[in-house]
């Protein structure tokens, strides 16, 4: 170093073993099968935190600066790339009577050695870190079984995302103790009601489970049609058709500017009676709502009734 020779130094880090190897040898020379220093201590955690850079620096009190950085290569899931030195600069140092000691220049490669080594140390325990963050971040999407059961109707949460305007207020058209329902629109036009079931709630999940059960396989002209679903870690969102006219208790009991006729009334009741009939009698299992009110039933455009809101929904046996 002392002559402007370049040198190639090689710095290994073992963060299981908390062991870093330092391998020195002039430029183009076969890197040494032995390292020239080694150092283990699981101290090295303490100096190092989630997120930190990654760098070189160095201090030599009052000295001029005669060491500079040519080229470097790093790697945090193995050896690192090889660099081409073909075409590296050589600096040659004019001999002067103030030329550094030996224990001047030991101390200084120790000390560049050592910020070298909590630079690399941080760096592997922030890109640990990082691997951890999405190693949970799966486990928190991680596929249960039934969920293979409706895959086919599963949507991705990037879709309700671009659905609803990124679950705008604007699309909001209601919230209650199950959560908030927002209005969207699917890329083929088709507008759709979902149904986000409330990280609050302590019967969340099972509601949302009810739902998917049972609704995810009836069929009938006078139930809410579910078209999928969707969950992302805590995320629980339910997709319905949307329906126009909303609620019935927006026509009869939240003062609208027209209130539903008695013709109308016994309509959409005709209509629920059907809807109950089929769950009751008209399919493979028999289907409680358990919650059946006006808030919880729907009118499409036609103003014709359809039963909705499974969540409290049981199948009681099979036939």
């Amino acid at each position: 170093m002392r002559n402007g020779q370049n040198i190639h130094a090689w710095i290994d880090l073992d963060g299981s073993q908390f062991e870093i190897n330092v391998t020195i040898a002039p430029l183009g020379v076969s890197r040494p099968p032995r390292p020239l220093l080694t150092f283990r201590d699981p101290v090295i955690a303490n100096y190092v935190s989630s997120e930190m850079y990654v760098g070189f620096s160095a201090s030599k009190t009052t000295w001029v600066e005669a060491q500079r950085v040519l080229a470097w290569s790093f790697s945090d899931t193995g050896v690192a790339r090889d660099i081409n030195t073909t075409n590296l600069p050589v600096f040659s140092l004019e001999t002067s009577s103030s030329s550094l000691s030996p224990g001047a220049i030991a101390g200084i490669t120790i000390g560049s050695v050592f910020v070298l080594f909590l630079c690399l140390s941080v760096c592997y325990y922030w890109f640990c870190g990082k691997n951890k963050m999405k190693e949970q971040e799966y486990d928190d999407d991680e596929i249960e079984d039934w969920e293979l059961e409706y895959w086919p109707h599963r949507f991705s949460y990037e879709e309700l995302i671009l659905a609803t305007k990124g679950f705008s207020a604007n699309e909001l058209l209601g919230a209650g103790g199950f959560g908030r329902v927002y209005k969207g629109t699917l890329p083929n036009d088709t507008q759709v009601a979902v149904k986000c079931v409330s990280h609050d709630s302590k019967q969340g999940l099972r509601e949302f489970m009810a739902e998917i059960s049972s609704m995810g396989r009836l069929q009938h002209k006078n139930l809410v049609q579910m078209r999928g679903w969707c969950r992302k870690g805590n995320e629980l969102m339910l997709v319905y058709d949307y329906m126009p006219n909303g609620s019935l208790n927006r026509w009869i009991f939240d003062k609208p500017k027209k209130l539903m006729n008695w013709e109308g009334r016994r309509r959409v009741l005709s209509d629920v009676a059907e809807g109950l009939n089929y769950l009751h009698h008209g399919w493979d299992q028999v289907v409680i709502h358990r919650d059946i009110k006006s808030s919880n039933i729907l009118l499409d455009n036609d103003m014709r009734g359809r039963l909705g809101d499974f969540g409290l929904g049981e199948v009681v046996h099979t036939r």
